[in-house]
């Protein structure tokens, strides 16, 4: 999914036509590895039971491709699309599950936020306050070891595309930590702790 989403970007910035055939190479290969019966993705193409690590990562590549104007098959995007109502718990279906409905990673809940809001151009207002309440609650209760890459990546892509106060707090927590945690000195100036 990272390969084809670079592929797919770099093909659509570019429009250098050598690179046309290897991102639809990429891009076809993610839609033949889609579990064609509940559509999701895991490390195997075609394993049966999905994760929304691995989804995530196809729904940004696919979305990077029409973008770029390759070839993506509307059919493997409703797919995609039904499977993340498996794993979408909570009320209203804004908090989801790494393989099921329990959520307990917010990583996993900010990924499929994010992946949703590729997937559906639709809005569905109480579902997104429930991600954002739940994101921004479980923000308040990580330890500082959590405030991990993964974590920081995705809820900074679905609070930028949902915008408004939940972006501006968002954003302005992320500068703060990034800021207060970069190292200063030695052979480490200017990286972030692992």
């Amino acid at each position: 999914g990272i390969g084809t989403m670079a592929l797919a970007e770099a093909y659509g910035l570019s429009k250098d036509e050598r690179l046309r055939a290897p991102a639809q190479a990429a891009v076809d290969f993610i839609v033949r590895a889609q579990q064609s019966a509940n559509g999701s993705w895991r490390y195997v193409p075609g394993q049966h039971f999905g994760d929304m690590s691995v989804f995530g990562w196809q729904v940004m590549a696919l979305k990077s491709a029409l973008l770029a104007g390759l070839s993506v098959p509307e059919s493997t995007l409703k797919k995609a699309n039904r499977w993340i109502y498996t794993v979408a718990g909570g009320p209203n279906g804004g908090l989801y599950g790494y393989s099921n409905k329990q959520y307990q990673q917010p990583a996993m809940v900010a990924e499929g936020m994010y992946a949703r809001q590729l997937l559906s151009p639709e809005k569905n207002p109480a579902r997104a306050a429930e991600s954002v309440a739940y994101l921004f609650d479980a923000l308040k209760k990580l330890p500082d070891k959590d405030f991990e890459a993964y974590f920081i990546y995705y809820m900074t892509l679905a609070m930028y595309l949902h915008q408004g106060e939940p972006w501006d707090a968002w954003n302005d927590k992320l500068k703060s930590e990034l800021i207060s945690t970069q190292h200063s000195e030695g052979d480490e100036k200017g990286t972030w702790p692992i």
